[in-house]
Formats: structure tokens, C-alpha cells, sequence
């Protein structure tokens, strides 16, 4: 360490006292030698030197300066629409207890109307009874082997089953008589409307000239079709076959029987129902 003497430096600086202009110079000289002098008449100095700053470490651009948030508002303590005035509703004791709802703040809602799902048309239109005739007609009828002269009647007790009675007046080679056909016949469809059928009857006949008569029945069964329109009208055509027994003549004193047998069959009516 450098020792210097202050003595020859106070007579060019008298104003100053010695020890002051001993503390500036060798400020002075610290900053340009990097060493700190020490004086012959002071003691020496073992102070540690004070360990230099740590230097911030920048990883980016730096922060900007931290500004004071402002706190926010506080919030209203209502979370609805405010109660209209004059509804007299108290406001709650707490917040932590929140207020009754009123039952009603608005218009009051229309009563609610029971809407069921519209009624099938099976369901609004009634229904024919089983007990009572679904079909009621007459018409003309030929065929089942009794001729081209004939009529019929039809009744029908329940749906899809109806009953027809055949009457037929006959005459050839100089006999006349008359023949009956009975028949069952059932329905694919509702009455009213256009069907298949299938039908399956009976047959007597009788004829007579003079004092002589002859007789025969049998069996016939068809399938058809029959159509039947809202004002009433009805067609029905069919065609099946048909079993004849023997053919049986007497005139008193003599018989005289002829085989029958199985042929095709037809049969065709025009009618008007009245149910």
C-alpha cells in the first residue's frame, strides 16, 4: 500500500482542514490507481471491502414496471330482475340465505289444455254390432245350375259371413218346376266393401209334366269376387263346381233314374243392399 504524506499539501490549501483534504485525495486516487491510501496519521483501515451487487440475470426484454390494480367494484348483492315496487316482497336477512322466490313475477302462464293424439277413424266411426244383420239385400240371380231365371235375398248376421238363399224357376221340354240353392258365403273384406268370397251351398230341383215328376239335389261350392259400391249396388260372379246326384222320374207307376255327376259351376247376381 502507498503511504502519503498530507504535510506539503496544506500549505497550497489552507482552507481545508487536513483530515477532509486527506479523505478527498485519496478518494481521488482510489478511483485512478484502484488502491486506497492510507495516511501516516490515521489508523489503518481493515475494513472487508463490500461484496459488489449480484448482477440480475435478463432472460428477455424486461418487465414493465408494475402497476397498481384497481380492486373491482363490488357486486350488487341482487342476481334477478329487481321486484317490481308495490309487490312488498322483504329483502333478505343475509346474504347467505337467499330471499324466497316469488311464485309469480310475470304474466300468469294460460291453464294447460290436455291435447291427446287424434282419434283413428276406426275409433270415431262405430262400430256395426255383431248382433244385428250387416247386410240386408235383393237381386237377381242365375246360375248353380237352376237356369237363367232367379233371384235371391241376403242377409248377413255378423261381418264377413252372409247367407244367400237362391230361388230359380226352371222349365225345359215341356216340364216346368223350380230349384233352390242355399248358400253360405264368407267375406275377405269389411261389408261395405269390395271382396273376395268363397261360398258353399246346396241344390234341389224339381219338374214335373203332367202326371210325371222328376227331382235332384246336390252340392256346389265357388270362388268370386263381388263388388259392392256406397249407394248399395253389388255384383258378385263366381265359378266353381258342382256334384248332381241321380236324377229320379216317376209318373206312379214307373221310375226311372238317370246318374248324376260333377260339372263346372257358375254363378253371377246383381243385388241392392239395404243395410
Amino acid at each position: 500500500m502507498t503511504m502519503l504524506n498530507a504535510a506539503p499539501l496544506t500549505s497550497n490549501l489552507p482552507t481545508l482542514p487536513i483530515s477532509r483534504l486527506g479523505l478527498a485525495l485519496a478518494a481521488c486516487l482510489t478511483a485512478s490507481l484502484g488502491a486506497r491510501p492510507t495516511f501516516a496519521d490515521s489508523a489503518p483501515d481493515t475494513s472487508v471491502p463490500a461484496a459488489p451487487a449480484p448482477m440480475p440475470v435478463v432472460l428477455g426484454p424486461a418487465a414493465p414496471p408494475t402497476q397498481p390494480v384497481p380492486e373491482p367494484a363490488p357486486v350488487p348483492a341482487v342476481l334477478g330482475t329487481a321486484a317490481p315496487p308495490n309487490n312488498n316482497v322483504s329483502a333478505p336477512a343475509s346474504l347467505g340465505t337467499p330471499a324466497p322466490v316469488p311464485a309469480a313475477l310475470g304474466p300468469a302462464a294460460p291453464p294447460t289444455q290436455d291435447v291427446s293424439a287424434p282419434a283413428s277413424p276406426s275409433q270415431t266411426a262405430p262400430l256395426r254390432s255383431p248382433s244385428r244383420p250387416t247386410h240386408l239385400g235383393v237381386g237377381y240371380k242365375i246360375g248353380n245350375g237352376l237356369g237363367f231365371v232367379g233371384g235371391d235375398v241376403i242377409v248377413g248376421p255378423i261381418p264377413h259371413v252372409a247367407l244367400d238363399l237362391q230361388f230359380n224357376s226352371a222349365s225345359a221340354s215341356g216340364a216346368s218346376g223350380f230349384g233352390l240353392a242355399p248358400a253360405v258365403q264368407l267375406y275377405l273384406s269389411e261389408p261395405g266393401h269390395h271382396t273376395p268370397y268363397l261360398s258353399a251351398g246346396y241344390i234341389y230341383c224339381s219338374m214335373s209334366e203332367g202326371s210325371a215328376t222328376a227331382s235332384a239335389s246336390g252340392f256346389f261350392s265357388n270362388v268370386g269376387y263381388e263388388w259392392k259400391w256406397p249407394f248399395g249396388l253389388g255384383l258378385e260372379l263366381g265359378a266353381g263346381i258342382a256334384y248332381l246326384g241321380d236324377i229320379q222320374a216317376t209318373n206312379g207307376s214307373t221310375t226311372i233314374n238317370s246318374p248324376g255327376g260333377v260339372n263346372f259351376n257358375i254363378e253371377a247376381g246383381l243385388r241392392y243392399f239395404f243395410l
